[in-house]
């Protein structure tokens, strides 16, 4: 059978009734964030905060929150993507990289919408030691952490049948909670604010693991046989495509409707003396959304090496000996850290088409496109790989369970 004739399309298939239990989960506490939670927590986390800043404040506490905050941001989610691309299988790792891209995508959204405020927008002397300008609902660190943890600790219990699932998944949980406490203490979030990344996060991983875990699979073991019109545009180019629409809609909403308020500037500008320019939670919100492109990246990546990379058919590349595994890690740390090097050439003084470009677009799409194209290609070169090739039956249908 020759390779044209097993070209076809991937219908999108998902778990109804697991989705429809999650929008019922989202639906309850959406109602509840915005009929309690935020009268709740907002006001009384502002006052707490101004407390811990003034009366109970802490160097060392401060210094290893920042250090936790840090780890839930690009330096610890270059580190889990890495690790997660040299131990995971490629289709499983591929469901964590999209875990990544479209919670990037999802959390500015969410934070267009609900369009609240972060503490140092409000109370002056907070003078955060990384002044992100986005708004605040969700907290992206909570989001992110929750969803891309989750997903590359369910994907790791699963491949490698680990013992004492219940153990793991407890410091999982005691991790992100730190990271939450971080945003909180520092001044960068609020409770409800990082309750709110919890639940997202955790529904987001609930997602791309539970809902749609077979259809990210097939999409990847099946990929250089689908229809180049697949490859182009499927759910997951749709998510980028329309979620640049609503976020690009709910900017000019913003704008003309529910404008950043003068005082917020004042405050702003007091606690981030460093930020010259574009200092608009709106145009911040926008920027940010193309952080998503890692998901542009990873299908790049997965189309380069199934067409022109020997390392397509190495599917046990991760069974290798321990003392190779971490030179692996290293060697695959460093490469995502030179894909996202254009990011730190360019600040955010800088015009904004070069921020948005070379902050955000460049950098997660360059992300995508190494770990998911490039990364096993690299690892094979220096010899840290299992390079045993195993052939799979496409001539199964890619529509059935395998």
């Amino acid at each position: 059978m020759t390779t044209r004739s097993l070209v076809r399309p991937l219908q999108f298939n998902y778990d109804h009734q697991q989705l429809h239990r999650l929008l019922v989960v989202l639906t309850t506490f959406i109602a509840l964030d915005y009929i309690i939670l935020k009268k709740l927590f907002f006001e009384t986390s502002l006052k707490h905060q101004i407390m811990m800043n003034e009366e109970y404040y802490s160097r060392v506490l401060e210094i290893f929150f920042e250090f936790i905050s840090i780890l839930g941001d690009g330096a610890g989610v270059a580190i889990y993507l890495s690790f997660a691309a040299c131990t995971l299988s490629r289709e499983n790792f591929f469901i964590c990289l999209m875990t990544q891209g479209i919670g990037c995508g999802l959390v500015t959204i969410l934070k267009s919408a609900n369009n609240e405020p972060r503490p140092y927008f409000l109370v002056e002397n907070l003078n955060p030691r990384k002044c992100s300008l986005e708004h605040g609902d969700p907290s992206a660190h909570a989001f992110i952490s929750t969803a891309l943890l989750g997903s590359i600790l369910n994907r790791l219990i699963l491949q490698y049948h680990l013992k004492h699932p219940r153990f793991l998944w407890s410091i999982y949980v005691a991790f992100v909670t730190l990271i939450g406490m971080s945003r909180i203490y520092n001044g960068y979030h609020t409770y409800n604010q990082v309750l709110s990344g919890f639940i997202w996060g955790a529904s987001l991983y609930y997602f791309t693991c539970k809902i749609i875990a077979d259809y990210l699979i097939k999409f990847v073991r099946n990929f250089r046989f689908l229809h180049k019109n697949v490859l182009l545009w499927n759910p997951l180019t749709q998510f980028f495509v329309y979620g640049y629409l609503i976020q690009t809609l709910l900017y000019f909403y913003n704008v003309n409707y529910r404008p950043t308020p003068e005082s917020w500037y004042a405050i702003t500008k007091k606690n981030c003396p460093n930020r010259l320019i574009h200092i608009d939670p709106e145009l911040s919100d926008f920027e940010k959304f193309s952080t998503s492109s890692t998901i542009l990246g990873a299908i790049l990546g997965l189309y380069i090496e199934n067409n022109y990379l020997p390392t397509k058919d190495m599917l046990d590349h991760f069974k290798v000996p321990l003392i190779k595994s971490a030179f692996a890690l290293a060697v695959t740390l460093i490469g995502m850290l030179l894909s996202v090097s254009i990011s730190f050439v360019v600040s955010h003084n800088h015009p904004f088409i070069l921020v948005l470009l070379c902050k955000s677009f460049l950098p997660c799409f360059g992300a995508g496109l190494y770990l998911m194209g490039f990364s096993r290609y690299v690892l094979f070169w220096f010899g840290l790989i299992n390079t045993k090739k195993i052939y799979l039956d496409y001539n199964k249908d890619v529509n059935k369970d395998e």
